[in-house]
């Protein structure tokens, strides 16, 4: 799996992928929803399964993502 640069293509809303951005300038690689904000039409990235659109849990600055690898139970 190779990055994509959020300048070359967006994930589709409503996904989990694998982002690389910051939190309080550090940089982080997380898990992150890909989604629009519950409260205005803002995209934005968030911890998966928070049960919110908080921005303390969202990375910010992403740059790049990919998406998630395969399970490794699927035999496909």
């Amino acid at each position: 799996m190779n990055w994509i640069s959020v300048k070359d293509r967006l994930p589709e809303i409503n996904t989990v992928v694998i982002a690389y951005g910051s939190v309080d300038s550090e940089k982080r690689v997380e898990p992150q929803y890909y989604s629009k904000s519950k409260y205005s039409d803002e995209i934005v990235f968030s911890e998966p399964n928070c049960g919110c659109c908080s921005q303390i849990y969202s990375l910010r600055d992403v740059t790049h993502w990919m998406p998630l690898p395969k399970d490794p139970n699927d035999k496909q």
